[in-house]
């Protein structure tokens, strides 16, 4: 995972236990494996390494997007459960 303006990068994906880990790998998307088993969810604009700007893609775990976990509260245009 890859921030660019500042040029943070962790070297391995952090232990964060039951947390939902979300990532933006806009950097380094198609440019090295990446364990999507360990993701909640994945997005990377595609300007970088694989396409026009403008175009982005979205990784999202079935667990992630059924809406299981998500808060009655949850605005519809937020909710995975409607959007994925």
């Amino acid at each position: 995972m890859n921030e660019t303006v500042n040029g943070v990068e962790f070297k391995s994906i952090p232990d964060v236990g039951d947390v939902p880990l979300v990532a933006d790998m806009s950097s380094n998307f198609c440019s090295r494996s990446i364990e999507v088993r360990k993701h909640a969810y994945i997005y990377a604009g595609l300007q970088k390494n694989l396409g026009p700007a403008g175009l982005s893609v979205g990784i999202i775990r079935e667990d992630f997007a059924n809406g299981k976990n998500e808060m009655n509260i949850c605005p519809t245009y937020c909710s995975w459960k409607i959007c994925a």
